[in-house]
């Protein structure tokens, strides 16, 4: 049979139901977006507990070491891969607004990449201090604004947030003082992701060589907040999730839906078989037919991982569309892999032993 013979007999058979394509279809689509949405929502809980972990503070890493801390070697830090920032602080004389003269705000001494530290951001914000959110609300401030205080005048570089949710206390009402000086510090923050050994061993070096001695206490390595655990494998969560089967189990169910509907035609194939239409064609005819019930497996499957893409994060669009395309084509390929090998198994010799079945 020639090629554009085959299309008319598939095109055919799938608006005249033979094929029928609207059940393959709605069986398949459930098959295709139950599992797509399956993995989907489970790599979405993985990134949930990821973000969650990380506005915590749980990915900062503090290193304390009363007057012990070297500045320059906490701002190399940031050089590391995995390192978003990294700065020194130590306590400076409390400070007083003009607006609030009997009231302090507790002041830090921060070195330059501090402040991306609280921020979340890599890099200096720029000239002036940084506030807390609460010291902000309570004078009024904004970023860009200016800081009146009873000795002084400083521009508001940034204003950072620090809820009261487990992390280490003393930043929540407080004003940061950007320096350049490299006298000794008392920590060195840095904000990290993924958390690495190797960072934390680096940090460990930041020391001066009076740290630890008999004039200073013992430093410490801690985790700027313990409530949402110390550590957070979102990789190896990612690579052991259950769902990670979901593209092969579409496979296998989809073929099995593709074999079972066209095995149920198989008077119709055998009959044609021994009227002369060839193996090959009917193969053919099989795989066009299956382009009918695969554009609304496809497009339902697209739809699906846009509306979950959307309520994600902008960055990780392609990631998820890419992730959410794996079960849907495999659920395609299943289906039309199902239905040919059907075709093919079909036998004229049992042509009589088909029609007393039927």
């Amino acid at each position: 049979m020639r090629p554009a013979v085959i299309a008319r007999e598939a095109w055919r058979n799938v608006l005249c139901g033979t094929s029928r394509t609207g059940i393959v279809a709605a069986v398949l689509v459930v098959v295709a977006v139950g599992f797509q949405l399956a993995d989907l929502l489970t790599v979405r809980g993985i990134t949930d507990r990821v973000d969650a972990f990380r506005a915590a503070g749980a990915d900062v890493l503090v290193y304390s070491s009363v007057g012990g801390i070297d500045p320059r070697r906490c701002e190399l830090l940031a050089a590391q891969p995995t390192v978003i920032a990294a700065g020194a602080v130590r306590r400076d004389p409390d400070r007083f607004a003009a607006v609030l003269p009997a009231s302090s705000i507790p002041t830090y001494a921060v070195t330059p990449g501090f402040p991306g530290v609280l921020l979340g951001t890599a890099g200096d914000p720029g000239p002036g201090v940084v506030v807390s959110r609460d010291l902000a609300d309570a004078l009024g401030l904004t970023s860009a604004d200016t800081l009146q205080l009873v000795d002084a005048t400083a521009p508001v570089a940034a204003v950072y947030d620090y809820p009261q949710d487990g992390r280490a206390t003393g930043f929540g009402y407080a004003m940061l003082a950007p320096t350049r000086d490299l006298a000794p510090f008392d920590a060195c923050w840095v904000r990290e992701w993924p958390l690495t050994e190797s960072t934390a061993m680096l940090l460990r070096g930041v020391g001066t060589t009076s740290a630890g001695t008999a004039d200073a206490p013992s430093p410490e390595l801690t985790q700027l907040n313990t409530s949402q655990g110390r550590h957070l494998d979102a990789e190896g969560l990612f690579a052991t999730r259950a769902t990670r089967w979901a593209p092969l189990l579409a496979l296998v169910v989809a073929a099995g839906v593709g074999f079972a509907s066209t095995r149920l035609r198989r008077l119709e194939i055998a009959s044609g078989r021994h009227l002369g239409v060839s193996m090959s064609a009917q193969v053919l005819g099989s795989l066009l037919e299956s382009a009918a019930w695969a554009a609304p497996v496809a497009l339902a499957a697209a739809l699906s991982a846009a509306a979950v893409a959307a309520g994600g994060h902008a960055g990780d669009v392609v990631a998820t569309l890419g992730l959410g395309a794996l079960a849907p084509l495999a659920t395609i390929v299943g289906g039309v892999v199902g239905g040919a090998v059907a075709t093919a198994t079909v036998r004229e010799r049992q042509l009589l032993r088909y029609l007393k079945e039927r």
